[in-house]
């Protein structure tokens, strides 16, 4: 088996059948199985994939596990010689699957991939970014990675310098559509399922670069990616949830007391409107003394 593609899926019926439909319309050449894991979805998506997609794998979670031990399900029923794990709000377009096996063969120390993400009108979806610490946090809560979105030192986490338009060396695509070697993960371990849902994609890329490993972003092909058509049932507590994750991946990847990951989170929330408040009673204060 070439390629083992995992879904995991929650309460988006609709947009997993659509997903399923693109792999069988635009199929690899070589051999390859769907798994789609159904985090306890009160939809019917369960039933659907059975029904119309006989041919798909599925597991079936008595609760909602998360996406990282979602993942984690998937990859032990998968015997693909390459991983990739798809978002349900997703949908492969003609060449891709073809290309992700192809990019893995030509490069023995790829580790992990991305490719092209598109929104649902066709734009262009950022998806790379540079692993976080503390500089980068810091940028964004006083607004300079907006101010200076071209800028590699002000922009380096989101990489708003980068236009999505060559191949290039990177930390992290989005997991929305991350192609993963299945070797290479036998040597880093699979997701860390501490992390319910968000960063659960950042920490193994970081470990598969610790490791030696190699992670690339490919523009020929694109994946259609609808975007957190699941985590909007769930607004707030997967807002909540970001931070929590993104605190768990600085104490443990970048070894930072827990006080000083929370203080650094914390400032993206407060520091930019504390900054604006500023800014305006500066503004105010020099128009007093101009005018009067």
């Amino acid at each position: 088996m070439r390629l083992s593609i995992i879904i995991v899926s929650w309460n988006v019926k609709n947009l997993l059948e659509r997903a399923l439909a693109s792999i069988l319309q635009n199929p690899p050449h070589s051999a390859y199985e769907i798994i789609v894991v159904d985090n306890a979805s009160s939809d019917g998506s369960a039933e659907m994939a059975s029904a119309k997609f006989p041919q798909v794998k599925l597991i079936r979670s008595p609760q909602n596990i998360g996406f990282a031990a979602g993942n984690n399900l998937g990859f032990k029923e998968a015997s693909g010689e390459y991983l990739l794990c798809l978002n349900p709000d997703t949908e492969a377009h003609a060449g891709a699957l073809d290309f992700i096996i192809d990019a893995f063969d030509r490069d023995a120390r790829l580790g992990a991939l991305g490719v092209k993400l598109l929104n649902s009108d066709g734009s262009l979806q950022p998806s790379c970014k540079s692993f976080p610490a503390a500089d980068t946090i810091l940028y964004n809560a006083c607004g300079l990675d907006a101010l200076f979105p071209r800028s590699k030192i002000f922009g380096k986490y989101n990489m708003s310098w980068f236009k999505h338009d060559a191949e290039l060396e990177v930390d992290q695509p989005m997991g929305a559509a991350l192609a993963l070697r299945h070797g290479a993960l036998e040597q880093t371990g699979v997701y860390d399922e501490r992390y319910f849902m968000y960063f659960d994609e950042v920490d193994l890329c970081w470990r598969l670069k610790q490791a030696g490993w190699k992670i690339k972003f490919f523009p020929q092909v694109c994946v259609t990616h609808h975007w957190a058509q699941s985590t909007k049932q769930a607004l707030f507590k997967m807002n909540k949830q970001w931070y929590i994750s993104f605190q768990k991946y600085l104490v443990k990847n970048k070894h930072y007391p827990a006080w000083l990951a929370w203080l650094l989170l914390s400032s993206m929330v407060w520091l930019k409107p504390v900054i604006l408040i500023l800014l305006l009673w500066l503004i105010i204060k020099s128009l007093k003394l101009f005018l009067f």
